[in-house]
């Protein structure tokens, strides 16, 4: 369950019942409210579209199947049946290499930027690699978060699908060599629009956030004014076009 998922679990719930949803054994892992009336989760093994108080399991492969054989969300019928968060308001997917440092507290940090600047968005992370499927951050990244008022425990490490493509309007890499692999996955009819985090800061576009896994925690203080600073900026470019 990624960052800020506890509200929206409590109205799946509300909605359909403790034990109701999920009669598989599969864990939720990551979802999305797409409509008031439609929301699409995704379990380690499954896809699931609720829709008029129904819920449907849309396809019995994982994520990693699902890529192996170059599915995408038109295969799955997803699109055809359920519209995407982007129709109604932005939604903003951060990308690191193993979503457990860098991604996580870029989704913190904006999550913290956007609320203060009344923006409705949905956020996310997610890492390119599989490595960490899973895990919670680091345990130095959930230390510079907590340093600085932010809990980002909740969050669990998933890598990037194709279907992300759809459903995010933005999908905001923290370096160059993810933004490539980004590129590399994008179905030709993507609809999110790619760029990297420092972007959207003034005098450092092009500049990459920093992998600070290998090191101390100094990095991980470096990386957290990094994301916060292209969290900002990013909040703002997303609030003029609101």
């Amino acid at each position: 369950m990624t960052c800020g998922a506890a509200a929206s679990l409590a109205r799946l719930f509300t909605l359909f019942g403790p034990g109701n949803s999920f009669q598989h054994g599969a864990r939720l892992q990551t979802y999305s409210w797409l409509k008031s009336s439609y929301l699409w989760c995704r379990t380690h093994n499954s896809t699931y579209v609720v829709r008029g108080g129904r819920i449907t399991r849309v396809s019995e492969l994982c994520d990693a199947e699902c890529e192996k054989r170059r599915w995408d969300a038109t295969k799955l019928n997803l699109r055809s049946h359920v519209q995407m968060p982007g129709a109604d308001r932005p939604s903003v997917l951060f990308v690191c290499l193993g979503n457990i440092c860098r991604s996580p507290l870029a989704e913190a940090a904006f999550r913290e930027e956007a609320e203060a600047q009344g923006i409705d968005v949905d956020v996310d992370s997610a890492g390119m690699g599989d490595w960490h499927v899973g895990e919670a951050p680091d345990p130095r990244a959930q230390a510079v978060a907590r340093r600085h008022g932010v809990d980002v425990t909740a969050c669990r490490a998933r890598t990037v699908t194709r279907q992300d493509f759809y459903r995010f309007t933005h999908i905001v890499a923290l370096d160059r060599e993810n933004l490539a692999a980004l590129e590399r996955l994008a179905p030709p009819d993507a609809t999110a629009r790619l760029s990297l985090l420092l972007d959207h800061v003034k005098g450092r576009e092009g500049e990459p956030v920093a992998d600070p896994y290998f090191g101390g925690d100094e990095g991980f203080e470096t990386t957290w004014s990094d994301v916060s600073v292209g969290a900002r900026g990013l909040a703002q470019h997303l609030k003029v076009r609101v």
